[in-house]
């Protein structure tokens, strides 16, 4: 990762997604999740961050009807509007989160995906996840 921070971007207003970097060297702000996208013609103060050219220049949505149904994390729980971000480390770490995804108008059921906080590696579970807890029962 080249000495840079990534983080997954997640738009749940515009149900897109993107991937963004570190664009210079210093600590990770206090921003809040679930804050609001923010307006071309009202902007806030710069985050740091920019989105990585190597994995896309635009934000993407997903494939075929599905949609974001919900980002859990450590620090900030079920988070389900707004804008959320996922961090990888150059260590390898990652944020431990579960990115739930589902169809659009459907209510249950969905797929999470759980990111592993030691190695950034994702596991796939094809039901909903609860709670952190309930990633390491089979």
């Amino acid at each position: 990762l080249l000495n840079r921070i990534y983080r997954l971007a997640i738009d749940f207003e515009k149900q897109t997604w993107w991937i963004e970097k570190q664009s210079k060297l210093e600590l990770l702000g206090s921003e809040s999740q679930g804050q609001k996208p923010v307006d071309p013609k009202n902007p806030q103060p710069a985050s740091g961050f920019n989105i990585a050219d190597k994995y896309g220049t635009k934000p993407r949505e997903l494939p075929g009807g599905v949609v974001f149904d919900g980002v859990l994390t450590e620090k900030d729980g079920l988070l389900r509007s707004g804008m959320v971000y996922v961090h990888f480390f150059p260590s390898g770490y990652a944020e431990q989160s579960v990115v739930y995804l589902n169809k659009q108008g459907v209510e249950t059921g969905g797929y999470s995906l759980y990111i592993r906080p030691a190695n950034g590696k994702i596991e796939v579970f094809n039901r909903r996840v609860q709670s952190f807890e309930d990633t390491k029962r089979q």
